[in-house]
């Protein structure tokens, strides 16, 4: 996977054109878009992580679900 960081504002109709250059031409890619809000006061290069910094982060990770054990044994209710 590579990633591209870009900063971009939107048009008057609320969209924004990004362009990314991968390199080779006729290549298919899959392109996944996230995107956070800046106001006018956010600083782009602040010490926390940003969004794009965490899209990645459990991709690698093991999300296997552990052993629950055996199902409690219950009264019946009636």
């Amino acid at each position: 996977m590579n990633t591209a960081k870009r900063v971009c504002e939107s048009d008057e109709q609320g969209v924004v054109h990004v362009d990314v250059s991968i390199g080779r031409s006729r290549q298919r890619v899959e392109v996944l878009v996230v995107w956070e809000d800046l106001d006018e006061s956010s600083d782009v290069d602040r010490d926390g992580p940003s969004m794009a910094e965490l899209v990645g982060l459990l991709q690698e990770g093991d999300l296997t679900r552990l052993p629950q054990g055996a199902y409690e044994k219950r009264d019946p209710l009636a």
